[in-house]
């Protein structure tokens, strides 16, 4: 079933400490870029926060906007670089990504992430777990999900938004060194991958996205788990 959301989705990736090169950044950026444009079969004409209109599928141009990112960063070269995208894409999709990468502090408040933020695409809810894969395949992160501000709201009424330790969404991606054991009354599907899983409901009638409800629930009742054990401050990943 195709669906349509109202609400901003967002799609994100976190991990801890991990020295990359603006190549390798670069090579990761366009490997998302390239992946979106073939997920809505169109070209999203991204721009930067200064206004240069750029490809993310074209690797050459993306190492172009992260050099001058990496200028940017130089007094701090610890907590990476960070470079802001908005595009207008097709169906009138309004879309946005921030991507702060190659950083390698060991401080508690400093992250490598990558955050997508999409509305305005009638069947984003039918695709938005084909965005997830997209950007864990590409970053490689420790986890990731699809949520909304009003997961976030949810989690927030609860005390559970606050620290490093993942949190469910509508979806969630775990590495490999997490492992869902429990998950109390709610039922769950993990889908593997070779690096990790996706963590989704089994139903497909809700093109197996969990609900505010479900997602703020089983945070509080895998907090404290392996699978919701934070972020590590000396390494990229569990």
């Amino acid at each position: 079933m195709v669906a349509s959301m109202d609400e901003m989705m967002l799609v994100r990736g976190f991990w801890g400490p991990r020295a990359e090169s603006v190549d390798e950044i670069s090579q990761r950026l366009s490997a998302l870029g390239a992946s979106l444009d073939g997920l809505v079969s169109a070209t999203i004409p991204w721009r930067t926060a200064d206004g240069v209109d750029v490809s993310l599928a074209d690797v050459n141009a993306v190492r172009a906007v992260l050099d001058s990112a990496l200028e940017r960063s130089l007094d701090a070269p610890e907590v990476g670089m960070l470079e802001l995208f908005e595009a207008c894409g097709p169906d009138a999709a309004i879309w946005a990504m921030t991507v702060a990468a190659g950083g390698t502090s060991n401080a508690r408040k400093v992250k490598n992430s990558v955050v997508l933020e999409v509305s305005g695409l009638d069947s984003v809810s039918m695709i938005i777990g084909s965005f997830l894969e997209s950007l864990v395949t590409a970053w490689d992160p420790d986890w990731g999900d699809v949520t909304s501000d009003s997961i976030l709201d949810g989690l927030l009424d609860r005390d559970l938004l606050a620290g490093r330790a993942p949190k469910f969404g509508h979806m969630t991606y775990l590495s490999s060194g997490r492992r869902v054991i429990e998950s109390g009354a709610i039922e769950l599907s993990i889908v593997d991958l070779p690096w990790g899983s996706v963590v989704r409901s089994p139903a497909a009638s809700r093109d197996h996205l969990f609900s505010v409800a479900e997602a703020v629930e089983l945070t509080a009742t895998l907090s404290g788990t392996e699978a919701l054990a934070e972020t590590p401050t000396s390494r990229s990943k569990l």
